[in-house]
């Protein structure tokens, strides 16, 4: 792959996908305190900074890290 004359910038941007995460069973969010939330459909990346997404085992799979007042972040 070339890339003439091109600059690159926000080279430290990462790939998000936006496809479920079937593994996810609920959710937590600073906003809903110890409420499980049940989504239907999200990811790490589609989570909000801080909602905590779990396995059917309570095991953590991760910590959101979606921004929506900064959607490019």
């Amino acid at each position: 792959m070339f890339f003439l004359g091109s600059k690159v910038e926000n080279a430290n941007a990462k790939a998000c996908l936006q496809k479920c995460n079937n593994e996810v069973e609920y959710m937590t969010c600073p906003s809903s305190g110890d409420e499980k939330i049940m989504p239907t459909c999200t990811n790490c990346c589609l989570a909000e900074v801080g909602c905590k997404l779990f396995r059917a085992d309570g095991s953590l799979i991760c910590v959101g890290n979606w921004n929506p007042d900064d959607p490019h972040e």
